[in-house]
């Protein structure tokens, strides 16, 4: 019976564990490419 909770639960749990690392990779994304941005406007500007 214990078996079959565990099955139950991790197929209830995937879909909400799968959309967090989705948006952490997302937000992991978006803050190096701000900050590859950031850096690469400021050592575009001439000094």
């Amino acid at each position: 019976m214990a078996a079959i909770m565990f099955v139950f639960a991790r197929f209830l749990l995937m879909p909400f564990v799968l959309i967090a690392v989705t948006l952490f990779a997302m937000a992991l994304h978006i803050s190096g490419t701000a900050l590859h941005h950031q850096f690469a406007c400021i050592r575009r500007l001439p000094q």
